[in-house]
C-alpha cells in the first residue's frame, strides 16, 4: 500500500473515531496529527452554519408572511391581516428559537438547555399571538391558521432544499 492509499482507508474510521467521541486520551495526538496533515475531522455543522440557515428560513418565513397576506386580502382586509399575522408570528417565533439555539458556543448540556428554552419561548410566542390574532383582535381564524400552516411549511422545503 502507498502512502495515499492507507490515508484514504484511515480517513473514515478516525472520522467515526472522532464523531464517537473516543479521540480523548491517548488517540488524541493521532487525530491532531491527522488533522494537521489532511484537515479538519469535525463532521458537526458549525454556529455560523445554523445562523445562516435559520436566517433563511426566517426571511422566508417571512415573504410567505407577505404572499399569504396578499393572497388572502382578496377575501378583504380582515382576512388578509389575519394570514399575514399567522405567518409572522412563525416568522418570529423562528427567530427567537435561532437567537436561543445558536446565540454562543458552549457544551451539550448547555446547548440543549438553551434549545429547550428556545423552544418553550417560540410555543409561548406562537399560542399568544394566536391569541392576540384570534381573541383580541376578532379576526377570522381560517386565514390565521392558514398563514401558520404556510409559515411552517417554509421550514419543510428550507430542510428538503438545503442546497
Amino acid at each position: 500500500m502507498t502512502g495515499i492509499a492507507l490515508s484514504q482507508l484511515v480517513r473514515p474510521f478516525t472520522a467515526l473515531v472522532y464523531f464517537l467521541g473516543l479521540n480523548r486520551g491517548p488517540l488524541i495526538q493521532a487525530g491532531a496529527a491527522f488533522e494537521r496533515i489532511h484537515g479538519s475531522l469535525a463532521l458537526l455543522n458549525s454556529l455560523a452554519a445554523g445562523r445562516h440557515l435559520a436566517k433563511r428560513i426566517v426571511i422566508a418565513q417571512l415573504v410567505v408572511a407577505v404572499v399569504a397576506g396578499l393572497a388572502f386580502t382578496l377575501q378583504g382586509r380582515s382576512a388578509g391581516l389575519a394570514a399575514f399575522g399567522g405567518a409572522l408570528i412563525v416568522a418570529i417565533a423562528t427567530a427567537l428559537l435561532a437567537a436561543r439555539a445558536f446565540g454562543a458556543l458552549g457544551g451539550a448540556g448547555a446547548t440543549f438547555a438553551r434549545f429547550l428554552v428556545g423552544m418553550i419561548l417560540r410555543w409561548i410566542i406562537l399560542i399568544g399571538g394566536l391569541a392576540l390574532i384570534l381573541v383580541q383582535w376578532n379576526l377570522p381564524p381560517l386565514p390565521a391558521l392558514a398563514g401558520l400552516v404556510a409559515g411552517y411549511a417554509v421550514n419543510v422545503f428550507a430542510f428538503r432544499f438545503k442546497g
